[in-house]
């Protein structure tokens, strides 16, 4: 759906989530720079990340993320 709407919208942001993270495509999604956050998660770790989304400074590239992708690692200290 993303990619459908970045035509229209260069500069929209996009957090991708998913509770399968050993999935090949969350990986490829990782590997692009996309920004994905994990599941589970907390109600306040996902208002953070998305907060840091919406303040982040629009990508250079359309389809380039802004944000750093989180790690399962780092969303379990949320």
């Amino acid at each position: 759906m993303a990619d459908e709407l970045r035509p229209a919208r260069p500069d929209m942001r996009v957090l991708y989530i998913s509770g399968y993270h050993n999935d090949a495509r969350v990986r490829r999604l990782e590997q692009a720079g996309k920004a994905f956050f994990p599941k589970p998660f907390t109600a306040a770790a996902i208002a953070d990340k998305v907060s840091e989304l919406l303040a982040a400074t629009p990508p250079n590239k359309p389809g380039q993320s802004a944000v750093t992708p989180v790690t399962a690692e780092a969303a379990e200290g949320h």
